[in-house]
Parts: C-alpha cells; sequence; structure tokens
C-alpha cells in the first residue's frame, strides 16, 4: 500500500506549529517517565505511580495531538490516509511530520510537553474504582530504554528509582496475572520469548521486547484504554471502540486457553494453534459502538494511548478534547460510522500488504536455508523446527531435491507427524506435480498410521475445511467394523463400506483414513509394505483338512484369530475374504458346532474344521488353524504394516500398559530420550532410555531397535515389568 506524501503546504504547517509557554504554564503539571525503543524518537505517552492506602495510583501522560491538528486539517487528513506509522527494521515511516512527531510533540526530555493525562486509581483485585482525564503540562524525569529501565530494576538498587520501577513491574504483573485469571488470552513469557498480541495470536518476542519494562508498558496502556472505554460507554459519550470477535467454529474460552497452556509447555504446537486462531478469530475493528473485545476479555476497550503514530487514537482524544472543553462534538454518530468503515477497510489493506511482504520474505528465507541445508541437517531437525520449513516450503510451492529426499527418509523413519501430513495434504491445493508422489506417500503413510488419520481430520475441522466428523461404530466378528463419515457444507461424504480391525481405535483411523481418500478424490486403493515373516517357506497347498478338532477355551482365548485375518485379508488386496460356515449335530440342549474355514489366496484355496459346544468357540479355532498355515507357507506373499507393528499387534504394547499401569497408581508418566547408534543409514539403531521419576528417586531403563518406535516398546517393556516389581516391593514393605 503506497504511502502518500506530505505536501508542501503540510510541512510548511509543521515547521510553523509551536507550543506557547504560556497555555503550558495554565496547565497543572505532572512529572513522570518514558520507556520507549533505544533509538525511538517519537515519545507519546509518559507513566508514574504511587500508593494511595492499598490502592495503586496510576498516571498515564499522553501527548496532546489533538491541541494542534483538528479534523479539517490538511495534516490530519494526510494523517488519515496514512492511517499508522510504518515501523521498518532500519527506519519508520512517520504518520506525522517529524518536525511534529519527533520533536515538537515528542515527550522528550529537557522540556515541558503538553499532554492529556488520565489517573486511574485500581484496587489490588484489578478494579477501577476512579478515573479522571485533564489538561496537563508533563515534565519527562528520565527517558529510558527497555533495557535501562530493566537494569535498573534489577540491578541498581543504590538508584533513587529503583523503588519505584519495582513497584511499577509489580502492579503490571498482578494486572496480568488478574486479566488471565479472567479468561484474558494474555501471555507475556520472556524466557520463552513468546507473547500473545491483541486479538490472542501467540508471537515471538524479539530481542527488544523481551524485558519486563515492556510488560510494563503493555500493562499500562491496557487498562488506560479500558478506562477511558468503560469511562465514555458509561457517560454515553461518542468514541471510537475497539471491538473484537469470534466465529461461530470457535471453541469455549477454556478450550482456548487448555491449547495455549499446551502450546507454551510444548512449542511444536505453536504453528498449528495459531493457524486455528487465525480461523477462530475475527480481525479487531473499529466502530463507534461498544461490541466488546474478545482477545482481552473486556466489556469495552478502544485505542487512546498513541496519538502521535494511530490516527484512530488521534480521533479519541479529538473527542476528548471536546468533551474536556465542552465544546460541540467534533463527530456524529454517522461520520464516526463512515470513518471507522474507512479506517478498518485501510487497516485491512496494510494488513495484506504486510502479510504479502512476510510471505515474499518468508519464501526468500526459506529458499536460502533449503539451497544451504544438507539433505542430512533436514533429516535430523526436530519436528517442531522441521514443520514450520515444510509449511512455508508447500505455501510457496518450493520443492528441492534435498528437501524432497528428506521427506522420503524421514517418512522411512516414522518421523513425520499429523501436522506435517496435512501440510502436504490441505495447506496448498495448487501444488505443482513435483509434489505428487509425496502427497501419495502421505496419504498411504496417514492409513497406515494408526489414529494419524483421527489427527488429521480434527486439524482440518480447526480451520474450517470440515464442519462435523463423526464415525459408526459396531461390533464385528472377532473385531470392530467402523464407518466415519464428514459434513462438508451440510453435504455427508463417507466410504461405502466399513473398515475391520481387531481393535476400535484401528477401525476408527482406518475408515477415517479412507475418507481422506475421499476428501482429496484420491482413489482409495489399501496401502502396501511388504514385510517378509521370519519363518522357513515350505510348499504351497491347494486344500488342507483337518481332523475335526474340539476347540478348547485355552486355545481360543490365546489370540484373537478371527480379527487377526481381518486384518491380514485388508492388507493383502489379492487375497479373498474368510468365509465361516456351520453346522449343528446332537440333541439341542447339548448341541455340537461344526465350523468349516475357507480363504483364496492368489489362486489356491485353504479349507480347515473345527468343532466346539459353540458357535464362536468353533468360528475361533478354525481361523486359529487357517492363520497356522498362513504363516507356515505364505510368509512371503503376506502383507503386513511392520515388523515392529506386528510385535505390538501380536505382542504386548508396553508404552500404553506401562501409561495405564502409571496413571491407575497416581505415578508420574516416564519420558524417553533417544539417541542414534552408527551412522550408516541402512544399519542404524536406536537406543532408548526411559526416564522414571517417583519419591524422589530416579529410575532409568534401556532399550533398543530398529527405529525410535521399536525402541521405544523395548525400553517401555523393561521399565513396565521392572519398575512394577520396584513398585510393588514398596507398597509392601
Amino acid at each position: 500500500m503506497k504511502l502518500i506524501e506530505f505536501t508542501e503546504s503540510a510541512l510548511y504547517t509543521a515547521d510553523k506549529m509551536y507550543v506557547p509557554e504560556k497555555m503550558l504554564k495554565k496547565r497543572p503539571l505532572v512529572e513522570g517517565y518514558t520507556i520507549d525503543g533505544a533509538t525511538s524518537k517519537d515519545l507519546d505517552d509518559g507513566i508514574n505511580i504511587r500508593m494511595n492506602g492499598d490502592n495503586y495510583a496510576l498516571e498515564v501522560s499522553i501527548a496532546d495531538v489533538a491541541q494542534f491538528i483538528n479534523m479539517d486539517s490538511e495534516l490530519f487528513n494526510i494523517a488519515f490516509e496514512r492511517v499508522e506509522t510504518r515501523y521498518m527494521k532500519d527506519y519508520n515511516e512517520p504518520m506525522l511530520p517529524r518536525l511534529i512527531s519527533e520533536r515538537k510533540l515528542s515527550l522528550l526530555p529537557n522540556k515541558l510537553s503538553p499532554t492529556i493525562t488520565f489517573n486511574i486509581e485500581v484496587t489490588p483485585d484489578g478494579e477501577i474504582v476512579d478515573f479522571a482525564i485533564r489538561e496537563t503540562s508533563f515534565r519527562n524525569l528520565h527517558r529510558l530504554s527497555y533495557p535501562e529501565f530493566d537494569e535498573i530494576l534489577e540491578q541498581k538498587e543504590e538508584s533513587p528509582e529503583h523503588e519505584l520501577f519495582q513497584l511499577m513491574f509489580q502492579f503490571a504483573n498482578r494486572l496480568m496475572e488478574i486479566r488471565r485469571n479472567k479468561g484474558a488470552l494474555a501471555i507475556y513469557d520472556i524466557k520463552r520469548k513468546i507473547y500473545t498480541n491483541e486479538e490472542g495470536m501467540i508471537l515471538n518476542l524479539t530481542d527488544d521486547l523481551a524485558h519486563k519494562s515492556n510488560i510494563v508498558v503493555q500493562e499500562f496502556m491496557i487498562i488506560c484504554n479500558k478506562g477511558l472505554a468503560m469511562y465514555f460507554a458509561k457517560n454515553n459519550l461518542p468514541l471510537l471502540y475497539r471491538n473484537h470477535s469470534v466465529k461461530l467454529n470457535t471453541p469455549d474460552r477454556k478450550v482456548i486457553l487448555d491449547q495455549m497452556n499446551t502450546a507454551i509447555a510444548e512449542p511444536q504446537h505453536l504453528t498449528a494453534l495459531n493457524d486455528r486462531v487465525g480461523l477462530w478469530f475475527e480481525k479487531a475493528t473499529y466502530s463507534p459502538i461498544v461490541l466488546g473485545h474478545y482477545g482481552l476479555n473486556e466489556a469495552a476497550y478502544t485505542h487512546v494511548t498513541s496519538p502521535i503514530r494511530r490516527v484512530a487514537d488521534l480521533i479519541n482524544h479529538q473527542l476528548i478534547k471536546a468533551h474536556l472543553n465542552e465544546t460541540r462534538q467534533t463527530y456524529t454518530q454517522v461520520a464516526l460510522s463512515a470513518l471507522s468503515d474507512e479506517l478498518n477497510e485501510a487497516k485491512l489493506e496494510i494488513s495484506e500488504a504486510k502479510a504479502e511482504a512476510f510471505k515474499e520474505k518468508a519464501v526468500r528465507a526459506l529458499s536460502l536455508k533449503l539451497q544451504s541445508s544438507t539433505e542430512q541437517e533436514l533429516i535430523d531437525l526436530e519436528n517442531h523446527k522441521f514443520e514450520p520449513i515444510l509449511d512455508r516450503a508447500v505455501k510457496g510451492n518450493l520443492l528441492f531435491p534435498n528437501l524432497e529426499e528428506a521427506l522420503k527418509k524421514r517418512f522411512d523413519r516414522d518421523t513425520i507427524d499429523a501436522v506435517m501430513v496435512y501440510d502436504l495434504l490441505f495447506k496448498n491445493p495448487e501444488l505443482g506435480e513435483e509434489w505428487d508422489d509425496l502427497v501419495t506417500q502421505s496419504l498411504s503413510y496417514a492409513y497406515q498410521t494408526s489414529g494419524m488419520p483421527i489427527s488429521i481430520l480434527n486439524i482440518l475441522m480447526q480451520k474450517g475445511g470440515i464442519d462435523k466428523f463423526e464415525t459408526e461404530i459396531k461390533d464385528s466378528d472377532g473385531g470392530f467394523a467402523a464407518k466415519s463419515k464428514v459434513f462438508i457444507e451440510a453435504k455427508s461424504i463417507m466410504p461405502d463400506s466399513f473398515s475391520y480391525a481387531s481393535k476400535k481405535k484401528d477401525a476408527i483411523s482406518r475408515s477415517a483414513g479412507r475418507l481422506i481418500y475421499q476428501i482429496l478424490n484420491f482413489p482409495f486403493v489399501e496401502p502396501k509394505r511388504v514385510v517378509a515373516l521370519p519363518k522357513s517357506l515350505k510348499a504351497k497347498i491347494v486344500v488342507y483338512e483337518s481332523k475335526k478338532d474340539v476347540a478348547t477355551p485355552e486355545v481360543v482365548e490365546e489370540r484373537n484369530y478371527v480379527g487377526e485375518m481381518l486384518e491380514f485379508v485388508m492388507k493383502n488386496q489379492n487375497w479373498g475374504n474368510p468365509e465361516f460356515t456351520f453346522t449343528l449335530t446332537g440333541p439341542s440342549n447339548t448341541p455340537t458346532v461344526s465350523c468349516r474355514g475357507e480363504i483364496e489366496i492368489n489362486t489356491n484355496s485353504i479349507m480347515v474344521y473345527a468343532t466346539s459346544s459353540n458357535k464362536k468357540d468353533a468360528k475361533q479355532m478354525a481361523a486359529m488353524k487357517m492363520m497356522k498355515i498362513i504363516e507356515e507357507n505364505y510368509a512371503e506373499d503376506m502383507v503386513v504394516e511392520t515388523k515392529e507393528d506386528l510385535e505390538t499387534t501380536f505382542g504386548e504394547n508396553y508404552v500404553g500398559l506401562i501409561q495405564e499401569y502409571f496413571v491407575q497408581n497416581k505415578i508420574p508418566a516416564p519420558s524417553y530420550k533417544y539417541k542414534q547408534a552408527g551412522t550408516n543409514q541402512q544399519s542404524a539403531t536406536f537406543d532408548c532410555t526411559a526416564f522414571i521419576k517417583y519419591l524422589d528417586q530416579k529410575y532409568l531403563f534401556a532399550g533398543n531397535g530398529k527405529t525410535k518406535k521399536e525402541a521405544k516398546q523395548s525400553a517401555a517393556e523393561v521399565a513396565y515389568k521392572e519398575f512394577k516389581k520396584i513398585f510393588e516391593s514398596a507398597i509392601k514393605d
């Protein structure tokens, strides 16, 4: 958005403008401190504080720009066109000529400046009990940079300002804590270098903002803006309010706060959370009507503390001056509505221009980073560091060879998470053909990773891609059947058949995976990964008949053979479905159930027989016989997930077991750390250590595997078996 230039006449007016000494002497004198960037010259707010009994008496003095620039002036019209001062890396583009913004009306030391002072009395609970506005003359006692304030606060106890600055910081911290407790989306974490802006977006703290003094300035300005908004609203006075609202698909405030707390503790979730926030929240806007501010959780809010830098604040100062001097209101309600509409539109244009410039800058930075990074460096990056790179690459449609190979290796190593797969599948529908193989691999990977399709659909729903996601579940022979459904603009999409698995969550996951194929209009083909089982191969047989063995409870309860059969059939598309037929013989009160099990494999057939006193056990016995034949004779043709998944399927899931055991016994959950052994990628293995802390004692248990997943299962198995002994022994003692 191109800036309108200052005209010669506007610059001439700025040059001739002066602050009458007589006016300054008539006004009451206030003193305070300015805190700004080290190189800032446009100082428009000064602060001071004292105690009034148990209450805090805060003084916020703001440059009285409206005294010299009225709504009919050329300077105001240019300021309105410029909207705000724009800050670049090494310079700024001021809203008002520098003679005004950096000299004549700036609250510089060694001179008196005309100000509007807000006196705000606040209880220890954050309640404003008194709010007053007056025209004043301001003397700057100390022009401070953010680091200088912190230095006096933390290190210079001998300074006469030390105690006062401690009071300021204590009060600011209290205000922020009170706002958070009341539901405001308020974070200012200097250690983690993150903070929330007015609209609840979590942003990175740059070095110039990572100071305690920034918290002081932020909280004092917020309570001043809030106090003025409430004062004008209660007195039915015209003002430009700052409103912020949410969209219909926004979750409850508590859910948002919980997700923010999770993102603070686990930074890898920050990008995804900000994406959701961008979909939940509307942009904050100006209006003469009070609608409330969602991000700050305030009934009324405004902008008044930066009339040198923001035209909305300058308009509000003109309204304040009319109120203080009891003159005719500068703007009618109709005029304010028209002004706010123009202002909101101009702010949106500036925001979009900034976003486009940032996008171009990010793409350039990404291009340089990718060109300078090796494939191995991209492979070794932690997920929360790799995902932003992938996100920008997808948005910019940039696929360099090193990124492509790194992605393939990360798929092989199972170091791809749901957010990354979402990026590849849904972030940019205009991806070029060079991404096709990775998109196909993403679909297959998601389908084969239990739980991932559900996570992806939840992300898609949070971002507004789908309206609703639900699943129908029913019991099936030896397992569960699931059929998922999504709604997009009141239309439903669902697979034409159920998905089967021995575990409920796996059945839901597979059905959700099929849905993702349909949403993207990809033909669904059951993904395959062939792994030969470590069995000696024997000659294939066409028909197998066994004696009519009786199925005993010990045999049929050993494994869920019917469920396993269904899983194998799903993964091996050249296999037919198993069929079971039953025959009842003997007395009606004690019948004998005979079961014949059949399955087609390639062009061959397997047929087995089993009997029992009930249908369920006979069927399990028949399935067990078929599984035994399959494992002994068809290992080379079988398609399974991976060796580690087979071990989880046929053995115990120790990660889950230990988690459940610890929850039941109120023990802190274990943490896991990994270390790669060996540099050769073909033969690399992983060491995993499970850390457990209990009653101030630390326990370490080690495991090893070809993948991190396998190593974690190994460590969890050792930890579960050994710590269970330790814990139960301690209970007995």
